[in-house]
């Protein structure tokens, strides 16, 4: 499901003429393995340019994709990402998180949970 802000956020930049396309995957994975297969992903497009609109954990699997070999990126634009770490996964950990509630112990088997808590990316 696709939040209403996203879809309004889409067809105002067809109204534009932009093409768009939703990119989803599996945030459960590492950053770096979501960022390979993205620049997978946009080696398939036709033409010389991709732009890329990227919210939160989504700013740095696009990051990573340009350390995959992405080159056809121009601009990138990122929103509300975590590009110094993040402490809302330790909150979460922690089962203290006021948003999210998450069963002891599941985030532990998520690499991107403990990823997004640093500022490697």
């Amino acid at each position: 499901m696709v939040p209403v802000v996203h879809t309004y956020l889409r067809l105002r930049l067809r109204m534009f003429g932009f093409k768009v396309e939703y990119y989803p995957y599996d945030w459960r994975q590492s950053i770096a393995k979501l960022g390979q297969d993205l620049a997978a992903k946009m080696r398939t497009f036709q033409g010389s340019k991709v732009m890329l609109v990227a919210h939160s954990m989504g700013g740095l699997v696009c990051r990573a994709a340009l350390r995959a070999g992405a080159d056809k990126v121009t601009p990138l634009v990122m929103l509300g990402t975590p590009n110094r770490g993040s402490f809302s996964p330790v909150e979460v950990m922690q089962g203290i998180n006021s948003t999210v509630v998450m069963p002891c112990g599941l985030t532990r088997s998520f690499l991107s949970v403990w990823e997004v808590t640093t500022n490697s990316w």
